[in-house]
Parts: structure tokens; C-alpha cells; sequence
């Protein structure tokens, strides 16, 4: 099914602009219909004159070719899911933590397993005497690198 886009404007002349009323001298003067030998105003797109004449898209052409300009690579978005798959354990883990959770229960004990292996590296950036604070601010780190690093490798691997 198709959409006519400029339906209205076909069945209504166009209405030729006059100059406004100014105090001050304009530089550049617009050109008239009667002057460019045209019933219709023209469209100056920095190129080429072309004439404003109203055309029918198809809105499934349109829709596809927006798609087609904006193609993901796969690579680029599957290292761009690791990194937000890491940062959402890091931070199902923080949330864990500090809503007291069950650690004999298998759900939360392998999501802090999983925690504790993402962030191994962040071990002991910061130091605090309380081991829950510590472990959020440690933690929180590990989530923002992890979303920084893959961010910038989802960029360098588009094409």
C-alpha cells in the first residue's frame, strides 16, 4: 500500500509570494514566477535549481532505504550486547548486595560469582572500611569501563 505524501498540495496552485514591505534595502531580490519562466516557485538546494513539483513516495521504499543506510554490523553489535550483558551483572550484583539477598540461593549466588569474575580486575581500586561500599564503588567502576571499552570497540568495528 502506498501513501501519497503530497496528496493536498497537488489539487491547490501555489501562491506566488510577494516581496515584504521593509525599511531597509534587501541585497538579493527574490526572482518572480514570471521572471524564471515558471508557474511554480523553485527549490535552490545549493547544487541545482529544481522545480518544487510535488512527488509520491511509496512509504515502504522510504522506510527500506532509511533501513538500508543504517545497517548494523554484527560484529560491532555483538561486542557492543557483551558489554552491556557485563555491566547489567555488575549492577544486578550491586543490587543484590544492597537489598541483602540470599547468598545460599543458586540465582543469586552464581550472579555474584559472575560479579566477582568481571570485576577482578577493579579488586581493590578503592578502598573503604565498609567491605559493602567498597565492593559498589569497585564494582560500579568495573560496570562504567566495561561499557566504555565496548562502546568504543562497537565503534571501531562498524564498517
Amino acid at each position: 500500500m502506498t501513501v501519497q505524501i503530497w496528496r493536498r498540495r497537488q489539487t491547490q496552485e501555489p501562491a506566488i509570494e510577494t516581496e515584504p514591505q521593509t525599511t531597509r534595502p534587501r541585497l538579493f531580490r527574490r526572482r518572480t514566477a514570471e521572471e524564471t519562466g515558471t508557474s511554480r516557485p523553485r527549490i535552490f538546494n545549493g547544487r541545482r535549481a529544481a522545480e518544487a513539483e510535488p512527488k509520491t513516495v511509496p512509504a515502504d521504499q522510504k522506510t527500506a532505504r532509511r533501513r538500508r543506510r543504517h545497517r548494523r554490523n554484527p560484529i560491532s553489535a555483538a561486542l557492543w550486547m557483551a558489554a552491556v550483558a557485563a555491566a547489567l551483572i555488575l549492577g544486578l550484583g550491586i543490587l543484590l548486595t544492597w537489598s541483602d539477598a540470599n547468598q545460599a540461593n543458586d540465582v543469586v549466588h552464581a550472579i555474584m560469582r559472575m560479579g566477582t569474575w568481571l570485576a577482578s580486575p577493579f579488586h581493590d581500586v578503592f578502598t573503604n572500611p565498609d567491605p559493602k561500599h567498597q565492593m559498589y564503588q569497585n564494582w560500579g567502576l568495573a560496570a562504567g569501563v566495561y561499557l566504555v571499552i565496548g562502546r568504543a570497540l562497537s565503534w571501531l568495528t562498524r564498517w
